[in-house]
């Protein structure tokens, strides 16, 4: 009678299906699996680690979320293509609409003539009437002369 016992506890063992962890596909394969195959294996674990991001980035004051924003937002003007010392010009109102916030910096610079240029890491802007002048200056955010 033990024997038989034992081989239904074996049957229901056998019979037992597994599921994907990601997909919810049924698993065959080897004992202990979890995911159907290397893709699922890839898209759950960066699934876990995107929530652990958010989780993370939500506990960052507000200058530093300021500052990545500015930085994004900068980085889409493809201002490290341009060459030392060139410039474009931007109207304040464009960058405004896409959440740019001037106020939030890395560094600032006084130039000779006066010019006060900020910087967010490599990217740097001068404040004028309803512009702002940019340009790439990675050496720029590290002078610390104001």
């Amino acid at each position: 009678m033990l024997y038989r016992i034992n081989s239904i506890q074996m049957e229901t063992k056998i019979k037992q299906v597994t599921n994907c962890g990601y997909c919810e596909k049924q698993l065959h394969g080897r004992k202990g699996k979890l995911f159907c195959d290397v893709n699922c294996k890839n898209n759950f674990n960066s699934r876990i680690r995107a929530r652990s991001r958010e989780q993370e980035n939500e506990l960052f004051p507000i200058p530093i979320k300021k500052i990545k924003n500015n930085h994004r937002i900068l980085s889409k003007y493809y201002l490290a293509r341009l060459q030392k010392d060139k410039e474009i010009t931007v109207k304040k109102e464009e960058l405004w609409e896409l959440g740019f916030d001037h106020r939030y910096c890395t560094g600032a610079t006084l130039e000779s003539n006066r010019n006060l240029w900020k910087c967010c890491f490599d990217f740097c802007w001068k404040e004028e009437m309803n512009w702002l002048t940019l340009r790439f200056d990675p050496e720029m955010n590290t002078k610390y002369s104001y």
